[in-house]
């Protein structure tokens, strides 16, 4: 029996498998010393911007937590203005419970990804570049299936504030506490 001695791995590579050539390690080029500065002044630069920058459409920051991308501040107030709206419909900050409180804010995450995606989607299009709907798509689903769920936690019906009195003894109390004006700018008593 015959030991075979191998110079190298490609060596092996050619006993194994004799029709296969190995393959030529290229060497790649060389940076500069030009390139090598404006390369580091260029990752300096990347690393003072407010966390991760928003490279396309900002959507995977904003569920990580980052604020929002720049130019998307008219998307912060008009996702403040639906909140407040809800908040209205609702029946006023005051008179919610810290569940829908806490569903509110959530409402506000769902809304952020939804307008960003929406944007984006203006912007570039519903079909990626070989031609396939855009992968963002689905997370836009995801997040107007979740919204739509949170409304219905929340209920989609309008609740009236509390203006007035809701019962007699409520009214008759509040009668009695104000003195009632009379024609000729008097205050008397009921």
């Amino acid at each position: 029996m015959q030991i075979a001695c191998f110079q190298s791995v490609s060596d092996t590579h050619r006993i194994i498998n004799p029709v296969k050539k190995a393959k030529k390690v290229r060497k790649g080029r060389r940076a500069t010393a030009r390139q090598r500065e404006a390369g580091r002044a260029n990752l300096v630069a990347f690393r003072k911007q407010n966390g991760r920058p928003a490279l396309r459409h900002g959507i995977d920051a904003v569920k990580a937590g980052s604020p929002l991308p720049a130019g998307c501040e008219d998307l912060a107030v008009r996702v403040d203005a639906i909140i407040g709206d809800m908040e209205t419909d609702l029946g006023g900050r005051d008179e919610l419970t810290a569940a829908k409180k806490s569903i509110l804010a959530s409402q506000k995450l769902c809304l952020t990804v939804i307008l960003l995606a929406e944007r984006y989607l203006k912007a570039q299009g519903l079909l990626d570049k070989r031609g396939r709907p855009h992968p963002i798509l689905a997370t836009c689903t995801s997040f107007a299936n979740c919204l739509r769920h949170n409304a219905l936690a929340l209920g989609l019906e309008r609740t009236p504030r509390k203006v007035g009195p809701t019962s007699l003894v409520e009214y008759i109390s509040s009668k009695q506490e104000k003195p009632v004006e009379t024609s000729d700018g008097q205050g008397a008593s009921a």
